[in-house]
């Protein structure tokens, strides 16, 4: 890459990076007050805030194993076992162990990414997508052994006319909608009036709106870089074109979040993060933190017998992956 390329990607990366993180930041300091005013004038005990991945991430660079385990990019799940159980080598292992499923589950959801996005030779890396992707097919496998019910489709846009809401426009699937709703949503639960609903409605909208620019600021930054490490592999691994880039079971998902809280909490705190001053509670992040996987790895590495005894199934739901990405294989090259 030229000097002035390179620059431009890493500024633009620094840049989206940065947006995200402040956007973040300004979303704690919106929705905190309003889930504080909630558990109190509601009479809830739910004392858990999702700030999302951020305080994640410093939990992963702050860790003392990041050295070692951040070019994996699955890092976040060697700094818990390695807090947990006090291991360095734990840590090492579980990072390692995970990375293997993350590069396998890569290669296996390239057919998909390929058929849904129209993206060739790219897959997903990321853990909060794998991590779903053995439920997925194994889900997929039931539906499509169901007649009828695998003929149902329910995009955002199908829904909406079915039931009445014609939205050319799109009006209804753009996140600033949705972040409208949430932030309503919550204002009136937490008694505000009729102005701090308003106020509160377009300042979660507005990170709805901020968050997934950055993120395609992110994503421009990322791909003269992918594209040149793209053609560098291929010299080398002629047959083997997909790059691994990462482009978020509802109720597990909220009881690992939750049973995790209290440890992410303290690590983030260890680590600075900004969501943890703006917020006297626990803390957790649902997509990431909820992660079955890496509950599961969590304790298989603390020994947990339990754990032990989901190889058998897990290693079944990765099977069905597997064939499910040499069936999409076959089809493409037909």
């Amino acid at each position: 890459m030229k000097a002035g390329q390179s620059f431009l990607s890493a500024l633009r990366l620094g840049v989206g990076f940065a947006g995200i993180f402040i956007a973040f930041d300004f979303f704690v300091q919106q929705i905190a007050p309003a889930v504080t005013a909630v558990v109190k004038t509601r009479g809830l005990d739910f004392p858990v805030l999702d700030v999302g991945w951020p305080p994640l991430a410093a939990i992963t660079w702050a860790s003392p194993i990041a050295p070692l385990t951040i070019l994996l990019v699955l890092a976040l799940i060697g700094a818990l076992v390695q807090a947990a159980s006090g291991s360095l080598l734990l840590g090492l292992a579980a990072t390692a162990l995970i990375a293997v499923y993350g590069i396998l589950a890569a290669d296996w959801n390239a057919p998909l990414v390929e058929r849904e996005c129209g993206l060739s030779g790219i897959s997903i890396a990321t853990l909060s997508v794998n991590g779903l992707l053995p439920y997925g097919v194994a889900a997929n496998s039931l539906i499509d052994r169901i007649p009828g019910l695998r003929r149902i489709s329910l995009s955002p846009r199908d829904t909406g006319s079915r039931f009445g809401v014609h939205d050319a426009s799109g009006v209804f699937v753009e996140p600033m909608m949705i972040g409208v709703a949430v932030g309503a949503f919550f204002g009136i639960l937490a008694g505000y009036e009729v102005k701090k609903i308003l106020e509160l409605a377009i300042n979660v909208a507005a990170v709805m709106f901020i968050l997934p620019h950055c993120g395609g600021l992110i994503g421009k930054g990322m791909e003269p870089v992918s594209l040149q490490l793209k053609g560098l592999i291929q010299k080398r691994f002629p047959k083997k074109m997909v790059l691994h880039f990462g482009i978020p079971i509802i109720i597990a998902y909220l009881l690992i979040s939750t049973h995790f809280a209290p440890l992410y909490t303290t690590l983030a705190a260890r680590a600075g993060a900004e969501s943890v001053r703006s917020y006297a509670g626990e803390i957790t992040a649902f997509t990431d933190g909820g992660n079955p996987v890496r509950f599961w790895f969590s304790y298989l590495f603390r020994g947990n017998v339990w754990a032990f005894a989901a190889i058998p199934p897990a290693f079944g739901l990765m099977y069905l992956c597997w064939r499910y990405y040499r069936r999409l294989t076959k089809e493409a090259s037909k």
